[in-house]
């Protein structure tokens, strides 16, 4: 606690000296031993004086022990501290600067391969905020958590100690060659039938197949479209791969660029697969509430700098089977090409990436719980902006009912992080309302 950690360090007596230098070294074994145990590990150096050893300071400097601290070497230190990092989130580095007595020392740290990033710190008051800044930033910006599969029920990644099979990434799209040479397959496209109130998202979303002209049909008739699927996945996340597709009825069709796709599916491990079919239909509810909550925010009225928010549809496509396994896809629309860099400017356990933050997307986020009346909210916002829009996908809903919307689903204890953290953010940027 803070009380524990006031009455330590007013416990702590100084002794020795004698010259300007502090002994940091000393300072950086200690971390070492520490355990280290939580998924984000932060290390926060506060001087006013440069570690022993005159290559760390200039020549002005009076240093009793200008080899380094007996016995200990710093940088060796340091590097072993930076490889506490296992797991998925690696050690963030991060300097606390009360003056440029430390600048040598700190461009030294850099030219060894363990950077720091410098907070300024000549005014005290600015200590808290760049603390919890420097915090909030060591947290992945690319990591969704999901409740494991075992019995803890804890907010884990995929582990990597499942044998993932192995495939290869290849950014580029196929040639047209290659999309002629490529056999189209049989393939049934399912999507949501359309929300047309609040009320509907209270219990699951009706599906159905994708008729021509329609958007879904609840007959047993079946109705196949043709599906042409790159080799080779062009991106991947913690949990899934991409590739590119073409979706459409006729081998015709499918050379149009409107069948274009991306289609997603998840990572096929021995121990288990995340292919069951209410994985996908989960992902795709999801997106399908999501824009629905989207086009009920751009309605509402908000300052005029604050893009509009669209979310890609999600239609879930499936194989056949028969002969060969069953394979799954949730496919969507390709982001547009002349749109900004993709960006994951948040995440569904209270991350908000500061680099990107937007106003929009936090009063999106609050709105998603309001809109509800605190049923559910949407999360995990990533994707583009495409001048006055933000175009997303792969969103994560968190709500009340922890038995819907897949493994992302986090439940009510993440929901009370995530609108804590949106309204902290808007708070401090002044943008609440």
């Amino acid at each position: 606690s803070v009380e524990d950690f006031e009455n330590f360090v007013t416990g702590l007596k100084a002794g020795g000296g004698g010259d300007e230098p502090e002994d940091i070294a000393g300072a950086i074994q200690k971390a070492c031993s520490l355990s280290w145990e939580q998924t984000s590990r932060v290390t926060f150096l506060i001087t006013d004086a440069p570690c022993h050893g005159a290559q760390f300071s200039d020549c002005g400097v009076t240093d009793n022990y200008p080899d380094g601290t007996p016995g200990i070497c710093m940088l060796s230190e340091l590097k072993k501290l930076a490889t506490r990092s296992g797991g998925q989130a690696g050690m963030s580095f991060h300097f606390g600067r009360i003056n440029d007595r430390c600048d040598i020392m700190i461009q030294e740290f850099g030219k060894n391969g363990i950077m720091f990033e410098v907070c300024d710190l000549k005014d005290a008051g600015k200590l808290t905020s760049s603390v919890a800044s420097s915090v909030r930033k060591s947290i992945s910006k690319s990591v969704t958590a999901s409740k494991s599969r075992s019995k803890s029920g804890g907010a884990v990644l995929l582990e990597e100690s499942r044998s993932i099979k192995k495939y290869t990434i290849r950014e580029a799209k196929p040639s047209e060659d290659e999309w002629k040479s490529t056999s189209a397959i049989p393939v049934k496209v399912l999507c949501n039938k359309p929300i047309s109130s609040i009320n509907d998202l209270k219990a699951p979303l009706l599906f159905g197949l994708v008729r021509l002209g329609e958007s879904a049909s609840s007959s047993t008739e079946e109705k196949t479209m043709l599906l042409k699927l790159a080799k080779d996945p062009f991106a991947e996340g913690e949990m899934r791969l991409a590739y590119y597709g073409k979706i459409g009825y006729t081998e015709f069709s499918l050379v149009a660029t409107k069948g274009e796709k991306v289609l997603k599916t998840f990572k096929k491990t021995s121990k288990s697969s995340l292919t069951d079919r209410k994985d996908y239909l989960a992902q795709m509810e999801v997106s399908t509430i999501a824009q629905y909550l989207a086009e009920e925010y751009n309605k509402t009225s908000r300052p005029l700098h604050c893009p509009e928010i669209r979310f890609l549809v999600v239609n879930v496509v499936e194989t056949a089977g028969g002969v060969t396994p069953e394979e799954r896809y949730c496919a969507e629309e390709q982001l547009p090409f002349a749109a900004t860099s993709f960006v994951k400017y948040s995440n569904n356990t209270g991350y908000w990436n500061e680099e990107e933050i937007n106003q929009s997307l936090l009063l999106f986020t609050r709105f998603s719980l309001q809109k509800t009346n605190g049923y559910l909210m949407v999360t995990d916002l990533q994707g583009v902006r495409n001048g006055n829009e933000f175009i997303l996908t792969d969103p994560a809903i968190l709500c009340k009912d922890n038995t819907r919307f897949g493994s992302t689903n986090l439940g009510h204890d993440f929901m009370k992080s995530c609108i804590t953290a949106t309204d902290a953010m808007l708070e401090e940027y002044g943008w609440d309302e």
